[in-house]
């Protein structure tokens, strides 16, 4: 554990918006004037790489502090609206700014943007400062670009965490740039096995609505990407031989006719597994085995069953990491076989830059959401068991077995839909 993470584990600390002209964030041109707006929060607890104040969080407090020039007074503001709601100001607050002893003008207030936000800690003496990174619909994200030390003049802190925005950040500022991978070529996940007898679509939607509540503590949605659905179809070659590349090929239709060759590299299920993609796949229109033979000619293969894949990822971010994670929930039909396989994923995706960041992180946080997925299940019912059981070890049990001990059979046989590439599909 970090000395920052000593400090603050588990405390709670004051927490303060600061709206502004978009000037002080990016290099473009300023007004003669540029007023500040500084909203309490209610409190949150440290330590937070990130923190988000979506749309429906109120205000904390029942006034806003505006700075100009020339003097800083107070506005009385309704705490029961918030203050910013997705990419504009809040109405409300607009029109109570407006209306202030020193109106703002409709200019002044269009210009105005979440700047930074501000968390000082119990002991007073250190300040976080998280730059908003993020602007969408249902609220803003901030990341930690600086500590500074605190003063007993807000003015003074408020200018201290000003200055930091005046560095060139574009892995904060920038959208494109703001994340980046700390596991490249290998996949991070935990797994857990589910019955297959609940909805995997109500899974993922019910444990949707819970992200950044108490059941789910210290992870908030990934803004503007809360929840996604997915559909495929593959086939799948095991590598028998070497024994070093160990693992499967998967041939994934994306159904527009492109296609790519998923690789993943592993002697034995595992948490970590290596994964690497090629998408130079130009498919005949018969003979697909001898197709990807002659893409891996040192590899020894063998053809498993081909199944149709159903996902739906509830993303999450860790607010002391900044790590975003997605809770998957993975339904596996074979074609032309009763038989299926549901599980529940987490899995690492991505990193925020910010101030702090840490691969080291990234397993305990995964194994904390882990942990907290699966007591929500078994409060459901479910009784979900955490296993490493892989695609391959599913596929590869039908075949030498015709039974899996974390598969699940269905009434209705799924119809045979292949993927099209044996008739030429493009």
């Amino acid at each position: 554990m970090s000395r920052r993470q000593e400090r603050n584990e588990g405390h709670p600390v004051e927490r303060l918006l600061v709206l502004g002209d978009v000037s002080f964030a990016y290099p473009t041109s300023a007004p003669a004037e540029r007023p500040l707006v500084v909203l309490p929060l209610e409190g949150g607890v440290g330590p937070a790489a990130v923190d988000v104040l979506r749309a429906t969080d109120p205000l904390g407090g029942p006034r806003a502090r505006v700075r100009t020039d020339d003097r800083t007074f107070d506005v009385v503001v309704d705490p029961t609206f918030p203050g910013w709601t997705g990419t504009a100001l809040h109405p409300a607050a607009r029109t109570a700014l407006a209306g202030a002893g020193h109106s703002l003008t409709a200019d002044a207030l269009d210009r105005l943007t979440p700047l930074v936000l501000l968390r000082t800690h119990p002991s007073g003496s250190t300040t976080d400062v998280l730059a908003c990174s993020r602007l969408r619909a249902g609220g803003a994200l901030f990341t930690r670009i600086a500590t500074i030390a605190s003063g007993a003049e807000e003015h003074a802190v408020v200018d201290r965490a000003l200055d930091e925005l005046h560095r060139p950040l574009p892995h904060v500022l920038s959208d494109t740039f703001q994340c980046t991978g700390l596991s490249k070529d290998v996949e991070i996940e935990t797994k857990l096995s589910l019955s297959g007898t609940r909805s995997s679509w109500a899974l993922a939607s019910r444990i949707s609505t819970l992200v950044g509540t108490a059941d789910l503590p210290g992870f908030v949605p990934d803004l503007g990407n809360e929840v996604q659905r997915w559909q495929s179809s593959q086939r799948t070659w095991e590598v028998l031989v070497p024994e070093a590349e160990a693992g499967y090929l998967a041939l994934m239709d994306f159904g527009t006719g492109t296609f790519a060759v998923k690789r993943k590299r592993f002697q034995a299920d595992a948490l970590r597994r290596e994964e690497t993609f090629r998408y130079d796949i130009d498919l005949p229109a018969e003979d697909l085995d001898g197709y990807m033979q002659s893409l891996y000619p040192d590899l020894k293969l063998r053809r498993l069953p081909s199944h149709r894949r159903s996902k739906f990822d509830v993303n999450v971010q860790s607010v002391s990491s900044g790590h975003f994670f997605g809770i998957e929930i993975d339904e596996v039909h074979v074609l032309d076989s009763p038989h299926a396989m549901s599980q529940l994923e987490i899995e690492y995706h991505r990193s925020v830059v910010h101030d702090g960041l840490d691969a080291a992180t990234i397993e305990p946080e995964l194994l904390r959401l882990t942990t907290h997925v699966r007591a929500l299940l078994a409060t459901w019912g479910e009784d979900a068991q955490e296993t490493t059981y892989s695609k391959l070890s599913f596929l590869r049990d039908l075949v030498d077995h015709d039974a899996s001990p974390f598969g699940w059979r269905t009434d209705v046989v799924t119809p045979s839909h292949e993927i099209g590439v044996e008739v030429g599909v493009r």
